[in-house]
């Protein structure tokens, strides 16, 4: 049975959510005093509190709406793989940071959804800056919880909107996660987020007759979502809030808007393991709630550093269990020679001085063999090297040049240029693909700079040359 833990890190408190299969075990929050809130030593406390780092859990943080960047696109193909690299493209105009600062994901939407034309896709964009995803990492690195995913409210509140909310089967509904002192505007449908929005406006500003504030604010998302088409039409606006529900703003909604309204308890239809749901200062967050119960992939926000990592601790583990097989058989295959010489009559010290001789005799063997693959991999690598360089000026289009040019160990080249126009890159990436010699291009960023010439685009390609192409 799965078990999965969710965490959210706000700047006032730390929520933590545990599931074990479709129920819920435990919630709890954790608020942060004092002038340097550390959200590590929040989420400590809740670890020995409530104990919940249960062996096998899936950890996965979620960033509040606040913290994370998102645009909508409209791009010119269907294919995944083609649709990233654009998205790679796209982040340099849409995103006013440097790539390697933001870890980045983005969402493909359900074919014409938003009356797309014939073969485009529309995307919604999410980023997260490297100071915010830092302070997660070492708060949960203080406390030892390994970090699986990272992922964003809106997806979390578009996912409990699809499972639980009575406008589950509408194409698109407006949900406003309504807390404390903030809010969250969704317009999400069946799983899937269109656009999403923070708000400093909450249920205490709510109490204090404070709505047509947010009136004026709700109409300008939803407008700026409709001439955008950024999606389907809002069918219904739905309130997600622990409170009770507020009359006045309902009717309030339903006059601005024309569209029923509903009011649901984020916690309402949720199965609770052995114990009933908690009050309402520990009622858990709909998108909490959402991620943990999802069962379809969305957005990933998860960092290269900790993928690359975690793709090395899997590389060496495997490394040490064939190192570990190997030895075994190695014991196994020496004993049975052990007892087959005993079984001969031969002493212990002639099976001693014939293991020394063959070490003697694999090592001069080894040896030789060292320098024949030395000189055909000097051989090999002059050769396969400029038809490679070859290959890739051959994809070079006008306009675009390179500065700098390597090649590492593994067959991995990184390639560093400059373009007067985006487009450009991606027509070279295309190129290096066609040619056949590459089996992954990535685009590591791209930045604009100006320089005498005027505004171009710097760019880093890495490129992984295909297996078998080189003998």
């Amino acid at each position: 049975m799965t078990i999965r833990t969710v965490i959210m890190i706000t700047d006032t408190r730390v929520s933590v959510l545990q599931v074990s299969g479709d129920a819920v075990v435990f919630s709890a929050v954790q608020e942060l005093t004092g002038p340097a809130p550390d959200p590590g030593a929040g989420l400590v406390g809740l670890a020995r509190s409530k104990g919940f780092m249960r062996a096998g859990a899936e950890v996965w943080v979620v960033f509040p709406r606040k913290s994370v960047i998102m645009r909508q696109l409209v791009l010119p193909s269907r294919d995944p793989e083609e649709l990233r690299r654009m998205v790679e493209l796209q982040c340099a105009q849409q995103v006013p940071y440097a790539r390697e600062d933001i870890a980045l994901d983005f969402m493909a939407l359900d074919g014409n959804a938003g009356g797309y034309p014939a073969g485009y896709t529309g995307v919604v964009l999410a980023a997260v800056l490297r100071e915010q995803y830092q302070r997660v990492i070492q708060a949960c690195a203080g406390a030892g919880v390994p970090l699986k995913h990272m992922t964003l409210s809106s997806w979390g509140l578009a996912q409990w909107c699809a499972r639980f909310s009575v406008a589950a089967p509408e194409a698109a509904s407006c949900v406003i996660d309504l807390q404390d002192a903030e809010c969250e505007i969704c317009v999400c449908g069946r799983g899937k987020v269109f656009t999403s929005r923070y708000l400093d406006w909450g249920f205490t500003q709510l109490a204090a007759g404070s709505i047509q504030g947010f009136i004026r604010q709700l109409e300008m998302t939803l407008a700026n979502y409709t001439r955008q088409k950024s999606g389907p039409a809002a069918l219904s606006i739905v309130v997600v809030s622990p409170e009770v529900r507020d009359e006045s703003f309902c009717q309030e909604l339903t006059q601005s808007f024309g569209l029923p309204v509903h009011w649901e308890a984020p916690a309402g239809k949720v199965q609770w393991k052995g114990k009933p749901a908690p009050g309402r200062d520990n009622a858990p967050r709909a998108a909490l709630i959402g991620v943990a119960l999802a069962r379809e992939k969305g957005f990933d926000l998860i960092p290269d550093e900790i993928k690359l990592g975690a793709q090395e601790r899997q590389r060496r583990s495997m490394a040490w269990r064939l190192a570990l097989a190997g030895g075994l058989a190695f014991l196994a295959l020496i004993a049975v020679f052990s007892v087959e010489r005993v079984k001969g009559g031969l002493y212990v010290e002639a099976l001693e001085n014939e293991s020394a001789d063959l070490k003697v005799k694999a090592a001069k063997v080894e040896e030789k063999s060292g320098r024949i693959r030395l000189l055909a991999g000097l051989i090999n690598d002059r050769l396969f090297v400029a038809d490679v360089i070859a290959a890739i000026y051959q994809a070079i289009p006008p306009g675009m040049s390179l500065v700098s040019l390597s090649l590492s160990q593994g067959y991995s080249m990184v390639l560093q240029g400059v373009a007067i126009r985006n487009e450009d890159i991606n027509i070279f990436q295309k190129a290096l693909l066609a040619s056949g010699w590459f089996g992954k291009v990535g685009l590591e960023f791209v930045n604009k700079r100006i320089e005498a010439s005027g505004e171009v685009n710097f760019f880093k390609i890495v490129l992984q040359i295909k297996d078998g192409v080189v003998k």
